[in-house]
């Protein structure tokens, strides 16, 4: 259900109660400034040292000195006053789009791995875009409650002058205002198809960006261009009859302005018993409550062109929230056993990705895991990390359920390394210690020197301190592997995980990362998913998936006796350990 503006800005209702202070204030002393002009411009003009008269209830005469005192000290009591509503506004805005920011990325950073892979990339920074939009609404809201607040000021004032004229006054503007109301209506729903369009396009935009290498490969770069310019074509064609009609708008308001002042005296040359500084000063108070009108007018398209972007933020939010971790647990002090019990998970609830898996992995012990594409060897990863629990039966470490312990702790123990390490723009110390300031420089070079890199990074023009990142090439490949071992190891954790981690290397990359494996055999538990056989030399038992389900799991020699998957692999070339006592492929 759509969202509106109201609801959604509750929680602020006592800033927007200040700025309605605020308002009222500054809108009753520009009223005094608009209603003293009048009988002082008269004065004046008549060469008069005495002003006054009677304003309804009021009475008073003052000296034109006095009553040009009294004009400027409310027109600048009024720019004070407006000056004060300008910072409570801006601080209103300010506070609330930095609150809107933290709230969603919070949201999405405490949100379960299945919620933040459904997210399309992107979809975070265009999130950030719509909370812009957010504080535009919230900026119209205010200026719509100071318009609103000056316009009823106004009104009440010129009825305690002179009711008659007032009212005469007023139900002309708003037969006027009545007239003008299907031109507003086009505007408005221009503005939110406008803004539709744009949010269909900033998503095909980030489309392109993301699948570029995609779109050009596949020769589809033109016809998503076409695409992209046929949106920009529509959206250049509503914005261009939205302007026509802002257009129309402003100027019919002044003329409406105009015929206000003419049915002023009109009223007046009806009714003799008005006194022309009354007259005057009821036409300044409503001509002036016309400017407010039409900024109300304005505030009210703002909300409802951007109200669809509101919409999209509030979707997000329910999502992330639906998705959010489990917090709490006991903490996991070392992982001594790993063991999925009758382990079963599927994705749509139709088909199972792992079936009943039942596998034991030990302290020390280096697993493989290998298979086919679509095996469930990334579905295991994802189950081991907590990445994803179970549909059915258990993840038990040291014998008692993993969902037991916080994710917290968990992360502590169990580490990944991915298939690609990805760095940050940051120094090599922050992206192997991840930011954290508890990390000290000695276990940042005991984690490097652990992983092999620490000679590399110190030969680096600043050693630790030297930026790299996606734009940076001082690191290869391997090397940057290397850096996300390091990243892994860092944490102190007892079980690492490694998702395919030579599988876009070169020959030379690939030994030296299994170089780095060899020496952190026996130290922690090693478990290694791969496509690329080769990788699992170290291995003290191979664990073979097919289909969802374990086929084997043994050591390499029993795996290939009684495995007919890896002996295909074998005979196919795929495999190609020079381990004593292990076959060799052919």
């Amino acid at each position: 259900m759509p969202v509106t503006a109201r609801e959604y800005f509750i929680p602020y209702r006592r800033e927007i109660l200040k700025v309605s202070v605020v308002a009222v204030i500054a809108a009753w002393l520009e009223a005094a400034a608009l209603v003293v002009v009048v009988p002082l411009a008269k004065a004046v003009a008549e060469g008069k040292q005495q002003a006054g008269g009677d304003l309804g209830p009021v009475s008073a005469q003052l000296s034109v000195d006095q009553l040009l005192l009294v004009a400027v000290g409310c027109i600048v009591l009024a720019a004070l006053s407006n000056v004060v509503l300008a910072v409570v506004r801006s601080g209103i805005v300010a506070a609330f789009e930095e609150r809107e920011r933290n709230e969603i990325i919070d949201l999405y950073m405490r949100a379960s791995w299945p919620t933040q892979q459904a997210v399309r990339g992107g979809r975070l920074l265009q999130l950030s875009g719509f909370t812009n939009k957010a504080s535009t609404i919230l900026t119209a809201l205010v200026t719509s409650i100071r318009s609103l607040l000056s316009v009823i000021t106004f009104v009440a004032i010129s009825m305690v002058i002179d009711w008659r004229a007032a009212l005469a006054i007023v139900v002309t503007g708003t037969v006027l205002s009545l007239a003008l109301r299907p031109l507003a209506h086009r505007v408005r729903d221009l503005s939110a198809e406008l803004s539709g369009e744009n949010i269909e396009y900033a998503q095909e935009m980030n489309d392109a960006a993301t699948n570029a290498r995609d779109l050009r490969v596949f020769g589809a770069a033109e016809i998503a261009l076409a695409r992209m310019q046929a949106r920009s074509s529509s959206m250049t064609e509503l914005k261009r009859r939205a302007t026509v009609m802002s257009g129309i708008m402003a100027p019919a308001y002044q003329y409406a302005g105009l015929l206000l002042i003419l049915v002023a005296i009109l009223v007046a040359s009806r009714a003799r018993t008005i006194d022309i500084a009354a007259l005057g000063a009821i036409a300044l108070l409503l001509l002036r409550s016309l400017s407010y009108a039409q900024q109300l007018q304005t505030a009210y398209r703002t909300v409802l062109e951007n109200l669809p972007f509101l919409d999209r933020l509030e979707e997000a939010r329910a999502t992330y929230r639906a998705g959010a971790l489990p917090v709490g647990g006991s903490p996991l002090e070392a992982v001594h056993s790993l063991r999925l019990d009758g382990v079963t998970f599927s994705y749509d609830g139709a088909e199972d990705a792992l079936h009943e898996l039942d596998l034991t992995l030990r302290s020390g012990e280096v697993i493989g895991v290998v298979g086919p594409s679509g095996s469930g060897k990334s579905t295991l990863l994802q189950i081991l990390l907590r990445l994803r629990e179970p549909t059915a039966g258990r993840l038990l470490v040291n014998d008692t359920p993993a969902s037991d312990y916080s994710l917290t702790s968990w992360y502590e123990q169990v580490a990944m390394v991915p298939q690609e390490t990805h760095l940050f723009h940051a120094t090599v110390r922050d992206n192997i210690a991840m930011f954290r300031p508890e990390v000290s420089d000695d276990e940042v070079i005991d984690a490097a020197t652990k992983a092999g890199i620490h000679d590399v990074i110190s030969s680096l023009p600043l050693g630790y301190a030297t930026e790299v990142g996606p734009a940076f090439r001082d690191l290869s490949g391997g090397q940057v592997q290397r850096v996300g071992i390091a990243r892994a190891l860092c944490r102190g954790a007892t079980v690492l995980v490694l998702d395919e981690p030579t599988s876009s290397l070169d020959v030379h990359s690939e030994g030296q990362i299994q170089e780095t494996l060899t020496q952190l055999q026996g130290e922690m538990t090693l478990v290694i998913i791969a496509h690329r056989l080769s990788t699992l030399s170290i291995c003290d038992r191979l664990v073979v998936l097919h289909d969802g389900r374990l086929e084997i799991a043994g050591p390499l020699a029993e795996v290939f006796e009684h495995n007919e998957f890896f002996r295909s692999a074998l005979d196919a070339g795929a495999l190609d350990l020079q381990a004593p006592g292990r076959p060799t492929s052919a």
